[in-house]
Formats: C-alpha cells, sequence, structure tokens
C-alpha cells in the first residue's frame, strides 16, 4: 500500500480511532457518527434513543496506517484489506444516554442499519 498516493476506492478509510474492541481489531467512527435508533433491551422493553455508530474492524484487516492523516484531515487513516466489499466485522451502537452498547441483532424493524 502506498500512503503517499492513496488508492480511494481501494482499501482506504479515513476516520477517528475510538476504541479497542473485545474481539480482537479497532473500533472506529463511522461517517455516520450519530443517529437515532430504536433497540431491543434484553427484558423486551423497545427504545429509541441516541447513539453513536461504530465500526469494528479486525487487526487481520489493517494492512498499513498513516498516523497524522492529511492536511485537509487530520485523523488516522487506515489502509485495509476489503472482504464482501467492507473490511469491518460488525457494526456497534454507544447509546450516548444510557452508556450502553447495542448491536445490529438489538436493532428493531424500521430502524436503518
Amino acid at each position: 500500500v502506498n500512503i503517499e498516493k492513496p488508492d480511494f476506492g481501494n482499501g482506504l478509510i479515513k476516520t477517528e480511532p475510538f476504541d479497542f474492541s473485545d474481539e480482537d481489531g479497532l473500533l472506529l467512527f463511522n461517517p455516520e457518527c450519530s443517529r437515532e435508533i430504536r433497540v431491543k433491551l434484553k427484558n423486551g422493553d423497545v427504545i429509541s434513543t441516541d447513539a453513536f455508530v461504530v465500526d469494528e474492524v479486525p487487526f487481520r484487516n489493517i494492512v498499513d496506517y498513516d498516523e497524522y492523516g492529511s492536511k485537509n484531515n487530520p485523523y488516522p487513516t487506515f489502509f485495509c484489506k476489503f472482504t464482501k466489499g467492507h473490511p469491518f466485522a460488525r457494526k456497534l451502537y454507544f447509546d450516548k444516554q444510557n452508556a450502553m452498547v447495542y448491536d445490529e441483532s438489538q436493532l428493531v424493524e424500521g430502524t436503518k442499519a
């Protein structure tokens, strides 16, 4: 991967790191950043809440990185292997109000994934 002349159609992700995942990967802010979601809780209740959208990229899919980013986008840039159209293992939703983490299986029908 040539980080001086990146191929924007082949594995470049410009985003701010969020955290490390418990699945041996890196959590990256999704370009959506935050949005309203409806989720089903373990007790069966359905709630609407505002959540940060975060994508998990397994370390095995990150092939290179530029820790400083570019002049116009001064965030770390990750170069990833794309499989099945994207390098992500899963998408998570961090509830801003209740400090909870939800995954896609908890989204209620009608919520755009």
